[in-house]
């Protein structure tokens, strides 16, 4: 009686538009003759769209469901009890007087007294108790909901006829355990939460996948291991996917932009997304865990940058430890341009500026392996440099890079240069052809600094002096 009583919940809908359209037009007999012409419209509009509707949000239904059964089978138990069991009862085996009248206790108690709080229990949300208290408190709803429950008492009850009474010539008992497990997974097929089915049902950016809401604080990385740009999960940390999985992502991505704009929240969960739109806004704190949320354009295009200079810094040292030719830069620079939407000049300042770094890191990692903390100069007059001032001149050649394990952080980790060339298993003895590259791009950088120094003090001087003569 329970179970079915459950399963049938998404079928009383359709019973009480019925049940309203007749409740306007018994009394009126004009609106009764011109009805009888559309009856056939508003059974064909009940059966085949408020019920597949209705069974398509099922897991709405779910606590008005629960709330049905157990209404159904305290009504059932207590005439159980009280006129000695389906088999010494004629009463029991009345549709009529048994199912109607289960039905309408059910139609009347349930609504009132059961739906909130098994919403409360099932989702938190504790308004649908005085609201349904005060739906039911008018006289009409209150007699439509009754003769619903009243009709679908007796249509249910002859379905219900066997499983209650059983079958003479069978022994029903033995499959009353397989009967109960049945009607426990029809149940479950019936109210379990369909992500495809309920999430088309959700307005656009109000709902995301559990397995795409990881992806969406993800950026394109260039993997150092197979030299190709991936899609790199900040949520997980971990490769997934391609550039192409990357697009896709990005199309869901903007539509939750455009939905959270209006201080909206998206859900992972299509019937929580659901209930907090329609029902209760308050679901959002009591569901925290379930939502979506992404970062701020800025600081996803902050960490993106972070990681091509690093990545790239890594990927510079490990092609010239191999010695060979590499269409490392053009393959950053196509990825760049067309995927990122960096113009010509942006992505060669950027691979000119992580290749003239990676010089550096270079030699700071070979310094560091064995143990130096300065190094001298062979052509700047034997001047000494540390290993802080060369590792100055990395962060500022390269802003934000991440250098060494100690700076990792709980989204970056196993990101930083060191981690990345440990993977490599990187080792390199060559500290004076390390310290030769590096050497040039620096003289060369201070040499081109002076100059530019010496050439502003030169203006600033001469505007000075032509200002004095001027003046005389």
């Amino acid at each position: 009686m329970i179970i079915g009583t459950a399963l049938c919940t998404p079928v009383f809908p359709a019973i009480g538009f019925v049940n309203i359209c007749l409740r306007f037009a018994l009394p009126d007999p004009q609106l009764r003759r011109g009805l009888s012409s559309s009856l056939g419209s508003i059974l064909s509009f009940a059966c085949w769209t408020i019920i597949p509707y209705s069974y398509e949000i099922a897991p709405l239904l779910l606590p008005f469901a629960i709330s049905n059964g157990i209404s159904a089978g305290i009504g059932y138990a207590f005439l159980d009890i009280t006129t000695g069991g389906p088999r010494s009862s004629s009463f029991l085996k009345n549709p009529i007087l048994t199912g109607g009248g289960i039905g309408a206790f059910t139609g009347i108690i349930a609504p009132r007294y059961l739906y909130g709080e098994a919403y409360d229990i099932l989702y938190g949300i504790e308004n649908v108790t005085p609201l349904m208290k005060e739906i039911m408190s008018w006289q009409f709803v209150t007699e439509i909901s009754c003769s619903t429950g009243f009709i679908a008492g007796c249509a249910m009850y002859p379905l219900l006829h066997y499983p209650i009474f059983g079958y003479q010539r069978l022994p029903w008992t033995k499959f009353s355990g397989l009967l109960l497990m049945s009607s426990f997974a029809l149940m479950y097929s019936v109210y379990r939460i369909d992500d495809e089915k309920h999430g088309m049902l959700t307005p656009e950016g109000s709902y995301v996948k559990p397995e795409m809401s990881k992806l969406l604080n993800s950026l394109m990385r260039l993997n150092v291991q197979i030299m190709e740009f991936e899609m790199y999960s900040l949520t997980t940390n971990s490769w997934v996917g391609s550039p192409e999985l990357y697009q896709e992502v990005q199309q869901i991505v903007k539509s939750v932009r455009n939905y959270q704009r209006w201080n909206e929240c998206t859900f992972d969960n299509p019937l929580l997304a659901l209930l907090y739109l329609f029902i209760d806004k308050g679901i959002a704190m009591r569901f925290s865990d379930h939502l979506v949320t992404i970062e701020d354009t800025k600081e996803l295009i902050r960490k993106r940058d972070q990681m091509h200079k690093t990545d790239l810094s890594v990927a510079f040292i490990i092609e010239r430890s191999k010695n060979q030719g590499s269409n490392l830069v053009q393959l950053v620079s196509n990825f760049l341009i067309s995927t990122e939407n960096f113009t010509i000049r942006k992505s060669q300042r950027l691979l000119n500026a992580t290749e003239k770094a990676s010089l550096g890191i270079e030699l700071v990692m070979i310094m560091k392996q064995c143990g130096m903390k300065e190094i001298h100069l062979e052509t700047s007059n034997n001047t000494t440099i540390s290993l802080g001032e060369i590792e100055n001149w990395i962060r500022k050649t390269v802003p934000g890079i991440i250098l060494y394990k100690t700076e990792e952080t709980a989204f970056t980790q196993g990101m930083s240069v060191e981690s990345q060339l440990d993977l490599f298993s990187w080792v390199s003895t060559d500290l004076p052809t390390a310290l030769k590259r590096w050497e040039h791009d620096f003289v060369e950088e201070e040499r081109n600094r002076k100059r530019f120094a010496f050439a502003i003090a030169s203006g600033l001087l001469a505007t000075i002096c032509s200002g004095i003569l001027y003046a005389y």
